[in-house]
C-alpha cells in the first residue's frame, strides 16, 4: 500500500513539474500579455466583455499565471485545471462577472470554452440561476 502511494505522490509531482515547464516554455516563446491581446485570441464570435476579463483577471490575478494567455489554451494542459478547482475557476469567474452559475454539461477544455459556458449563465438575481456549476 505504501508503495502505492509513494508512486501516486511521485506521479501528481512529475504532471505539477510538466505544468510548470510548459508554463515557462509559453512565457519564453509568447509575445504579448495583456488584455487587448488576450481579447484579439478570440474568433469573430461575440462574447461578453466582462466575462473574458473575469477569465483574464483569474488567470492572470488568483492563479499568478505569469505568460500571456490566449482563447485556444487548453484549462488542463497550459494551467493544471481539472475537477473540482475548475468548477471553483468557473463558481469565482462567474461570481467576478455578476453571473448565477448553473449546471451545464458543455465541457470546459479551453478558454474560449470558459468564456461561453460562464457567459452562458443568467445575470445574477435573475431567478433562474442559483445552482451549482
Amino acid at each position: 500500500m505504501v508503495k502505492w502511494l509513494v508512486a501516486f505522490g511521485v506521479l501528481l509531482s512529475s504532471v505539477s513539474v510538466i505544468v510548470v515547464l510548459k508554463q515557462a516554455w509559453i512565457a519564453r516563446t509568447r509575445r504579448g500579455g495583456q488584455f487587448d491581446d488576450f481579447l484579439a485570441s478570440f474568433g469573430p464570435e461575440e462574447h461578453p466583455v466582462d466575462v473574458q476579463r473575469a477569465v483574464f483577471e483569474c488567470l492572470r490575478g488568483r492563479l499568478w499565471v505569469k505568460f500571456p494567455v490566449r482563447a485556444s489554451d487548453s484549462v488542463e494542459r497550459e494551467f493544471g485545471i481539472v475537477g473540482e478547482d475548475l468548477d471553483d475557476a468557473v463558481r469565482s469567474i462567474a461570481q467576478a462577472c455578476g453571473r448565477d452559475p448553473v449546471p451545464s454539461d458543455r465541457r470546459i477544455l479551453t478558454l474560449a470554452d470558459l468564456v461561453s459556458v460562464v457567459a452562458g449563465f443568467p445575470p445574477r438575481g435573475s431567478g433562474t440561476g442559483g445552482a451549482r456549476a
